[in-house]
């Protein structure tokens, strides 16, 4: 591919309509500052306090990150969700992201849970350039 098909094809993007359709989840993140470590009297063990949290949606939501980031003009979100705080937040982070339209969740019965990854990472702050 030439670099001016490239440009021709990627200058396009902004006029592209795309549905995601897929399992939708929250990717929650919960940071640490190692720095900030302690140890528990009751069990000797080393503990981590929770410094910060982020969501973003994961699953077919990366999808719709990457669509986001290629500049795509208008996504619409087709999934599932539960009826609890993870689905709140994640019809949030979507609703924030440019490009996005009306988000489309087909709501299972009450009291469904929204599938959810947690994962620990290093806090921003605790890294120090050196």
């Amino acid at each position: 591919m030439t670099p001016e098909r490239f440009h021709a094809v990627t200058e396009r993007y902004a006029l592209l309509q795309v549905a995601v359709v897929g399992d939708f989840c929250l990717d929650r993140y919960l940071e640490i500052d190692p720095a900030r470590h302690e140890v528990s009297i009751e069990t000797g063990l080393e503990v981590h306090n929770v410094v910060g949290v982020r969501a973003q949606p994961g699953g077919a939501g990366t999808i719709l990150n990457n669509l986001v980031a290629l500049g795509v003009g208008s996504i619409w979100p087709v999934g599932f969700c539960g009826d609890d705080g993870e689905g709140y937040e994640l019809a949030r982070a979507l609703e924030a992201m440019p490009g996005v339209r009306a988000i489309t969740f087909c709501r299972p019965i009450s009291g469904a849970r929204s599938p959810t990854a947690n994962r620990w990472c290093s806090s921003p702050a605790s890294h120090h350039a050196s």
